[in-house]
Order: C-alpha cells, then structure tokens, then sequence
C-alpha cells in the first residue's frame, strides 16, 4: 500500500498523465548519465586544477541521477500497475461481449 501511495505522489508532483510522460523520465535519466561519462573522460584528460570542478560537475550530475532513479522506480511500478489493469479491462470486455451474445441468442429464440 506505501508503494502505491509513493507513486501516487509521484505521478501529481511530477504532472504525470501518460505513458510517454514516464518515458521521459527514462530519456532524461540516460541523458544525465552520459553528459556524466562525458565529464568523466574529460577529467581523465584535463589539468590538474581543473579536475576540482569538472569533479563538482560529475557530482551534481550524480546527484540528480540519484532523484530520477528513484523517481524511475516509481515509474516503473506505476507502468506495470496499468499494464496489468489495461489486461484485466480487455478480458472483462471480453467477457461482457460473450454475455451481451449469448444474451441476444437466447432472445432470438423466443421471438
């Protein structure tokens, strides 16, 4: 119940109406991840004094890379939640169209 109400809150704080929007997420996350492998290989190669700040760079990206995995395993979740839901409406649709036939072949015997 506590995963549900988590990604309740994180569908409303992050605006969260479609499927894409969750991917976005994901698109975001990978973007972060490779301005950082960036920013990795430029430290190998740079000077001295200017590894201290692209260090502080690759930090913040770290940072914000931590937020949005956390956010993504919400996502993630909140994806297969409504996979499983849209499963169970086709099936119940599929019922319902069984009954609605059977339905109109038992009253076309008596007409």
């Amino acid at each position: 119940m506590e995963e549900i109400s988590q990604q309740t809150i994180f569908l409303c704080e992050n605006q969260i109406d479609t499927y894409e929007q969750l991917k976005e997420k994901q698109a975001e996350m990978d973007d972060l991840i490779s301005q950082r492998k960036k920013l990795t290989n430029k430290m190998r190669r740079a000077a001295f004094d200017e590894k201290e700040t692209l260090s502080q760079q690759k930090k913040g990206l770290s940072d914000q890379i931590s937020v949005l995995r956390k956010d993504l395993k919400w996502s993630l979740g909140v994806e297969k939640r409504s996979l499983d839901m849209v499963d169970r409406i086709i099936i119940l649709f599929k019922k319902l169209d069984r009954i609605a036939k059977k339905r109109v072949q038992m009253s076309s015997l008596f007409y």
